[in-house]
Parts: C-alpha cells; sequence; structure tokens
C-alpha cells in the first residue's frame, strides 16, 4: 500500500514540474534582465509580470533608422554645388532646377563679360586710329598760352617728325602733362598710353577734344563744338560697363543666391526627409506546435 501512494505522489509531483516547464518556455522569449530580478517563483504571477513586459516591448520599441539624412552635409553640398544636397536628401526634381539655374547664370555670366570684352577692344581700337597725342601735343604747343590766359605759360612739347611711328611714341607724355599742369582751367592730365584712364578721359573731358582726328586744329576754343568723333566714342565707351559688364555682374549675384537658396532648401529637404521615414515596431506572436513564440516585425514607410 505504501509503494503505490509512493508511486502516485512520485507521479503527481513530474506533472507538475513538467507543466512549470512547459508554461516557463512559453514566457522565456519575452523575459528580460530587468523582469528575471522580479520573478516569484509563482506560475500564476511569473506571468502577469512577464505579459506587462511583452506590453512594455511592443508599445515603446526603440528603434534606429540608418537612412537619415544630416541637414546641416546637405547645406553644405548645396552651398558648394547648387543642387547636390537636394540629390544628397533624394528630391532630384528641385535638384536639377537649381542645378539648371547654375548653368544659366554662369552662361549668362560668361557671354556678358566676352560682349563687354569685344566692346572694349572696339572703343580702344577707335580711340587709337582716330585720337592723337601728337594732334593734342601740337595744339597745346600753339594755344597754352591763349588758353591759360598766362603770356608766361610757353609749351614747347618735343614731336618727333617720324610719322611711321604711332603717335605715343612721337611725343613725351611727361612733357605733355608738365604744361597741362600750368593751364589752371584743366582739371586733369593726360594719363600713360593705353591704361584704362587713358581711354577713358580722351572721351570724357573737353579739354582734350582736340586730339580727334575731326577736331579744328585752328581754334584756342575747346569747351564747344566737340568732334563728333569724341561724342561717339563717349558711347562706344560706356557701353561695355552700363550693359554688358553689369549683365555679367548680375548674373553673378544670381549665382550667390542660388547657392545660398539651395544651401537653406537643401537642409530643410532634408530635415523634411527624415520626418517622413516612419517605422513601426511590433512582436507578433506565433504558436508553433503549441508553443507561443514572439517574432519581431517591423514596417518601413515614406511619406511624400
Amino acid at each position: 500500500m505504501k509503494n503505490i501512494l509512493m508511486l502516485l505522489f512520485v507521479i503527481a509531483f513530474l506533472d507538475s514540474s513538467f507543466a512549470q516547464s512547459n508554461d516557463s518556455r512559453k514566457t522565456e522569449p519575452i523575459k528580460s534582465d530587468s523582469l528575471q530580478s522580479r520573478y516569484t517563483g509563482n506560475l500564476l504571477e511569473d506571468s502577469r509580470i512577464a505579459l506587462n513586459g511583452y506590453n512594455k516591448s511592443v508599445n515603446s520599441p526603440e528603434v534606429s533608422l540608418s537612412g537619415k539624412k544630416s541637414p546641416l552635409l546637405a547645406g553644405l553640398f548645396s552651398l558648394i554645388l547648387p543642387g547636390s544636397g537636394e540629390a544628397y536628401a533624394q528630391s532630384y526634381w528641385k535638384a536639377a532646377a537649381f542645378l539648371a539655374v547654375e548653368a544659366v547664370a554662369i552662361g549668362a555670366s560668361l557671354y556678358y563679360d566676352k560682349k563687354g570684352d569685344d566692346a572694349t577692344l572696339d572703343f580702344q581700337r577707335y580711340a587709337n586710329a582716330n585720337w592723337s597725342a601728337v594732334r593734342y601735343a601740337e595744339w597745346l604747343n600753339k594755344y597754352a598760352s591763349e588758353v591759360a590766359n598766362e603770356s608766361d605759360v610757353v609749351s614747347n612739347i618735343k614731336i618727333d617728325p617720324d610719322a611711321t611711328k604711332a603717335p605715343q611714341d612721337r611725343v613725351s607724355f611727361a612733357e605733355i602733362n608738365a604744361v597741362e599742369r600750368q593751364i589752371p582751367r584743366f582739371s586733369h592730365v593726360l594719363p600713360g598710353y593705353g591704361e584704362q584712364q587713358y581711354y577713358e578721359l580722351i572721351g570724357k573731358y573737353h579739354q582734350f577734344n582736340h586730339g580727334w582726328k575731326d577736331s579744328d586744329p585752328d581754334t584756342p576754343v575747346y569747351l564747344t563744338n566737340l568732334p563728333q568723333q569724341m561724342l561717339d566714342y563717349a558711347q562706344m565707351h560706356i557701353k561695355p560697363d552700363d550693359t554688358f559688364y553689369k549683365y555679367s555682374q548680375r548674373a553673378v549675384v544670381a549665382m550667390v543666391i542660388n547657392h545660398v537658396l539651395s544651401a537653406f532648401d537643401a537642409a530643410w529637404t532634408a530635415s523634411r526627409y527624415n520626418k517622413s521615414l516612419a517605422v513601426n515596431m511590433q512582436l507578433k506572436q506565433v504558436e508553433l506546435y503549441g508553443v507561443s513564440e514572439l517574432y519581431p516585425q517591423v514596417n518601413l514607410t515614406y511619406s511624400f
């Protein structure tokens, strides 16, 4: 009789141990170190603790997105090359738009700069062909004292008689300047040949009008009756700066603005790209052969 009772006791003990082992295996996949320290050894109570841990792991997942874009890096890219930051942030239409604006601005700047250079060469050639330092020196030698209204003003500028030489090589500009400084009415002296000021002053100030080919060399008058060549040249001279170079500068300003706008837009686009990424993580419970297992499930979405 005692043997039978002992046998029944052993069977009951083994059945209870097997049930606890099976229940423990069901909850084991969702245990964490923090939860294990809270287990009491009571199957019912431990099940509740494990269930609470499962709910927390589902409701508060921590997920790291490796596909995020750096707004700072995107802005830097576009500051260097407009559109590159937008391409980095995968906004390809805007990248193409900013890059197109950059290409047009560069093209316009180069085009109008070349037009300005050509127009500059045109007025320089015109001046070289029609304004002569020799003719201007001859007029000063003849009328300097009368123009200055002072008899002690003497102009004796030496002129090389070799007409095969260029006019600027036949006279001394220093001698011309010395005479000009004696005439109070003159506001400027003739700059060196080929200088920017040389080409500007001979078409701007009346005192130089007698250097033009169609001027009247036999009169001391220089403030009126300006030669037509001088008037035409004045218009030619201002055209590069007032038209072509100005347009070229505007194109450069447009390029700078395009760089800055693209940089800000790229940073904003990268930020919006990051916000449009959404990750939803949940643990899905699957029954396999009577045993509950938890599998992680991640859903990645992108909103436009």
